[in-house]
Protein backbone atom coordinates (compact mmCIF):
# COMPACT_ATOMS: atom_id res chain seq x y z
CA UNK A 1 0.00 0.00 0.00
CA UNK A 2 2.55 2.30 0.73
CA UNK A 3 4.50 1.92 -2.62
CA UNK A 4 0.96 1.87 -4.35
CA UNK A 5 0.60 5.36 -2.55
CA UNK A 6 3.93 6.96 -3.03
CA UNK A 7 3.92 5.66 -6.75
CA UNK A 8 0.53 7.62 -7.12
CA UNK A 9 1.97 10.55 -5.37
CA UNK A 10 5.14 10.64 -7.84
CA UNK A 11 3.05 10.78 -10.62
CA UNK A 12 0.84 13.82 -9.65
CA UNK A 13 3.84 15.12 -8.80
CA UNK A 14 5.55 14.99 -12.41
CA UNK A 15 2.82 16.60 -14.00
CA UNK A 16 2.40 19.12 -12.00
CA UNK A 17 6.50 20.07 -12.74
CA UNK A 18 5.55 20.07 -16.05
CA UNK A 19 3.18 22.34 -16.03
CA UNK A 20 5.95 24.73 -14.57
CA UNK A 21 7.92 27.15 -16.60
CA UNK A 22 10.67 28.00 -14.07
CA UNK A 23 12.14 26.31 -10.50
CA UNK A 24 14.12 27.69 -7.24
CA UNK A 25 16.24 24.59 -6.15
CA UNK A 26 18.82 24.62 -3.32
CA UNK A 27 21.80 22.01 -5.24
CA UNK A 28 22.83 21.30 -8.27
CA UNK A 29 22.01 17.36 -8.10
CA UNK A 30 18.39 18.60 -7.65
CA UNK A 31 18.65 20.76 -10.57
CA UNK A 32 19.63 17.88 -12.85
CA UNK A 33 16.69 15.91 -11.32
CA UNK A 34 14.28 18.49 -12.45
CA UNK A 35 16.02 18.88 -15.84
CA UNK A 36 15.68 14.88 -16.41
CA UNK A 37 11.98 15.22 -14.82
CA UNK A 38 10.83 18.45 -16.85
CA UNK A 39 12.85 18.80 -20.12
CA UNK A 40 13.10 22.76 -18.87
CA UNK A 41 16.03 24.79 -20.49
CA UNK A 42 18.81 24.54 -17.23
CA UNK A 43 18.51 28.65 -16.77
CA UNK A 44 15.12 28.61 -16.00
CA UNK A 45 16.11 26.91 -13.18
CA UNK A 46 17.65 28.84 -10.28
CA UNK A 47 19.70 26.62 -7.62
CA UNK A 48 19.80 29.23 -4.53
CA UNK A 49 22.03 27.37 -1.70
CA UNK A 50 20.51 26.82 1.88
CA UNK A 51 21.35 29.00 4.84
CA UNK A 52 21.86 27.99 8.18
CA UNK A 53 19.00 29.14 10.13
CA UNK A 54 19.29 32.78 11.61
CA UNK A 55 18.79 31.72 15.66
CA UNK A 56 22.06 29.53 15.26
CA UNK A 57 24.12 32.33 14.03
CA UNK A 58 23.25 34.27 17.03
CA UNK A 59 25.49 31.03 19.28
CA UNK A 60 28.70 30.68 19.76
CA UNK A 61 29.28 26.88 19.80
CA UNK A 62 30.55 25.77 23.30
CA UNK A 63 32.06 21.92 23.36
CA UNK A 64 30.30 20.05 26.31
CA UNK A 65 32.36 17.21 28.12
CA UNK A 66 30.76 13.73 28.01
CA UNK A 67 31.20 10.80 29.62
CA UNK A 68 28.86 8.79 27.01
CA UNK A 69 29.90 8.92 23.02
CA UNK A 70 26.86 10.82 21.41
CA UNK A 71 26.38 10.30 17.80
CA UNK A 72 23.34 12.15 16.80
CA UNK A 73 21.13 12.28 13.59
CA UNK A 74 18.67 15.38 13.50
CA UNK A 75 15.85 14.18 11.17
CA UNK A 76 12.12 13.76 10.84
CA UNK A 77 10.61 10.20 10.78
CA UNK A 78 10.08 10.54 7.00
CA UNK A 79 10.79 7.13 5.42
CA UNK A 80 13.30 8.62 3.17
CA UNK A 81 15.71 9.56 6.34
CA UNK A 82 16.63 6.11 6.05
CA UNK A 83 16.33 6.01 10.29
CA UNK A 84 15.95 2.45 10.16
CA UNK A 85 19.28 1.74 9.36
CA UNK A 86 20.27 2.74 13.15
CA UNK A 87 19.94 -0.69 15.17
CA UNK A 88 21.63 -2.27 12.75
CA UNK A 89 25.14 0.36 13.09
CA UNK A 90 24.87 0.74 16.83
CA UNK A 91 24.82 -3.77 16.42
CA UNK A 92 27.68 -3.69 14.07
CA UNK A 93 29.94 -1.20 16.37
CA UNK A 94 28.90 -2.64 19.52
CA UNK A 95 29.14 -6.34 18.68
CA UNK A 96 31.93 -6.30 15.84
CA UNK A 97 33.82 -3.57 16.61
CA UNK A 98 33.75 -3.67 20.85
CA UNK A 99 32.80 0.22 20.79
CA UNK A 100 31.31 0.81 24.56
CA UNK A 101 29.82 4.06 25.90
CA UNK A 102 27.99 5.28 22.92
CA UNK A 103 24.51 6.15 21.47
CA UNK A 104 22.62 7.13 18.80
CA UNK A 105 20.51 10.28 19.33
CA UNK A 106 17.40 10.24 17.15
CA UNK A 107 14.61 12.99 17.51
CA UNK A 108 11.52 11.45 16.31
CA UNK A 109 8.52 13.16 16.91
CA UNK A 110 6.12 11.71 20.10
CA UNK A 111 3.13 11.42 18.41
CA UNK A 112 5.09 9.07 15.56
CA UNK A 113 4.49 6.44 18.31
CA UNK A 114 5.27 3.78 15.09
CA UNK A 115 8.12 4.79 13.64
CA UNK A 116 9.60 5.06 17.50
CA UNK A 117 8.11 1.71 18.22
CA UNK A 118 9.66 0.20 14.65
CA UNK A 119 13.07 1.57 15.43
CA UNK A 120 12.97 0.98 19.61
CA UNK A 121 12.00 -3.17 18.72
CA UNK A 122 14.80 -3.77 16.33
CA UNK A 123 16.95 -2.24 18.33
CA UNK A 124 15.91 -4.67 21.69
CA UNK A 125 16.00 -7.67 19.14
CA UNK A 126 19.58 -6.51 18.14
CA UNK A 127 20.70 -6.13 21.36
CA UNK A 128 21.15 -2.78 21.48
CA UNK A 129 18.58 -1.17 23.01
CA UNK A 130 20.28 1.13 25.41
CA UNK A 131 22.52 2.39 22.48
CA UNK A 132 19.13 4.05 20.66
CA UNK A 133 17.72 6.41 22.11
CA UNK A 134 14.61 8.63 20.79
CA UNK A 135 15.05 11.87 22.76
CA UNK A 136 11.73 13.44 20.96
CA UNK A 137 11.29 16.45 18.42
CA UNK A 138 13.40 19.47 20.23
CA UNK A 139 13.41 23.14 19.46
CA UNK A 140 16.13 25.30 17.99
CA UNK A 141 17.43 26.00 21.34
CA UNK A 142 16.58 22.59 22.79
CA UNK A 143 19.10 21.31 19.74
CA UNK A 144 21.82 23.52 21.03
CA UNK A 145 22.63 21.75 24.14
CA UNK A 146 22.51 18.03 21.82
CA UNK A 147 25.23 19.71 19.10
CA UNK A 148 27.20 21.01 22.29
CA UNK A 149 27.36 17.77 23.59
CA UNK A 150 27.34 15.22 20.77
CA UNK A 151 30.82 13.78 19.41
CA UNK A 152 29.06 13.39 15.53
CA UNK A 153 26.31 14.22 13.28
CA UNK A 154 25.32 11.24 11.44
CA UNK A 155 23.07 11.49 8.27
CA UNK A 156 21.50 8.42 6.27
CA UNK A 157 19.43 10.15 4.28
CA UNK A 158 18.60 8.49 0.81
CA UNK A 159 16.81 11.60 -1.06
CA UNK A 160 16.93 15.36 0.20
CA UNK A 161 17.51 18.90 -2.21
CA UNK A 162 19.27 19.99 0.61
CA UNK A 163 19.18 19.02 4.41
CA UNK A 164 20.31 22.11 6.89
CA UNK A 165 20.73 19.58 9.22
CA UNK A 166 23.99 19.33 7.79
CA UNK A 167 24.58 23.05 7.88
CA UNK A 168 23.98 22.97 11.46
CA UNK A 169 26.68 19.69 12.50
CA UNK A 170 29.45 21.74 10.45
CA UNK A 171 28.23 24.95 12.43
CA UNK A 172 28.42 23.09 15.88
CA UNK A 173 31.75 22.08 15.16
CA UNK A 174 30.81 17.91 14.78
CA UNK A 175 32.69 15.86 12.39
CA UNK A 176 30.27 14.31 9.71
CA UNK A 177 29.23 10.77 8.50
CA UNK A 178 26.46 11.08 6.07
CA UNK A 179 25.02 8.89 3.16
CA UNK A 180 27.19 9.00 -0.41
CA UNK A 181 24.74 11.16 -2.15
CA UNK A 182 25.51 13.88 -4.61
CA UNK A 183 22.69 16.17 -2.66
CA UNK A 184 25.30 15.09 0.65
CA UNK A 185 28.66 15.25 -1.33
CA UNK A 186 27.62 18.62 -2.92
CA UNK A 187 26.96 20.71 0.37
CA UNK A 188 29.50 18.63 2.52
CA UNK A 189 32.65 18.40 0.05
CA UNK A 190 35.57 16.91 1.97
CA UNK A 191 34.23 18.01 5.27
CA UNK A 192 33.14 14.64 5.78
CA UNK A 193 32.91 10.43 5.75
CA UNK A 194 30.46 8.98 3.56
CA UNK A 195 29.22 5.26 3.51
CA UNK A 196 26.91 3.25 1.19
CA UNK A 197 23.33 4.61 2.24
CA UNK A 198 21.92 1.34 2.63
CA UNK A 199 24.83 -0.68 4.25
CA UNK A 200 24.73 -0.80 7.71
CA UNK A 201 28.70 -2.53 7.95
CA UNK A 202 29.98 0.59 5.89
CA UNK A 203 28.42 3.52 7.69
CA UNK A 204 29.84 1.78 11.66
CA UNK A 205 33.06 1.56 9.94
CA UNK A 206 33.06 5.34 8.91
CA UNK A 207 31.68 5.77 12.18
CA UNK A 208 34.22 3.96 13.89
CA UNK A 209 37.06 5.03 11.72
CA UNK A 210 36.71 8.81 12.65
CA UNK A 211 36.09 8.19 16.32
CA UNK A 212 39.01 6.76 16.35
CA UNK A 213 41.31 8.80 14.55
CA UNK A 214 42.47 12.58 15.77
CA UNK A 215 44.08 13.57 13.19
CA UNK A 216 40.97 12.67 10.82
CA UNK A 217 38.72 14.62 13.26
CA UNK A 218 40.91 17.50 13.56
CA UNK A 219 41.07 18.03 9.13
CA UNK A 220 37.31 17.10 9.28
CA UNK A 221 36.05 19.91 11.86
CA UNK A 222 38.87 22.47 9.82
CA UNK A 223 37.47 21.68 6.84
CA UNK A 224 33.76 21.95 7.83
CA UNK A 225 34.61 25.33 9.71
CA UNK A 226 36.15 26.74 6.04
CA UNK A 227 33.19 25.14 4.33
CA UNK A 228 30.07 26.59 6.56
CA UNK A 229 31.08 30.40 5.75
CA UNK A 230 29.88 29.48 2.17
CA UNK A 231 25.77 29.08 3.77
CA UNK A 232 25.55 31.79 6.13
CA UNK A 233 25.01 35.13 3.75
CA UNK A 234 21.19 35.58 4.21
CA UNK A 235 21.65 38.73 2.23
CA UNK A 236 23.24 37.16 -0.98
CA UNK A 237 20.40 34.07 -0.93
CA UNK A 238 17.79 37.23 -0.88
CA UNK A 239 19.72 39.33 -3.76
CA UNK A 240 20.03 35.59 -5.81
CA UNK A 241 16.20 35.23 -5.08
CA UNK A 242 15.37 39.11 -6.14
CA UNK A 243 17.64 38.18 -9.52
CA UNK A 244 15.61 35.09 -9.98
CA UNK A 245 12.42 36.74 -10.09
CA UNK A 246 13.78 39.47 -12.38
CA UNK A 247 14.76 37.19 -14.79
CA UNK A 248 11.23 35.70 -14.81
CA UNK A 249 9.94 39.10 -15.29
CA UNK A 250 11.99 39.92 -18.31
CA UNK A 251 11.38 36.43 -19.85
CA UNK A 252 7.24 37.00 -19.01
CA UNK A 253 7.30 40.23 -20.61
CA UNK A 254 8.79 39.22 -23.78
CA UNK A 255 6.20 36.95 -24.35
Amino acid sequence: KTRMRFGFKTRIIRILMRRADYFITQTKAAKKGIVKVTGIREKNIAVIPNVLPYFYQSVVPVRKSSNTTNIIYVASPAPHKNIEIIPQVAHVLKHEYGLKNFRFLITIPAEESGVASNVSQTANELLVGDEVVNVGAKTQQELVSLYEAASLGFFSSVLETFSATLLEYMYFKLPVVASNKPFNTEVLGDASIYFNATDAKDAACAIYTVLNDEELRNKLLQRSENRIKNFLDYNEHYKSTIEFFRYICEETSKN
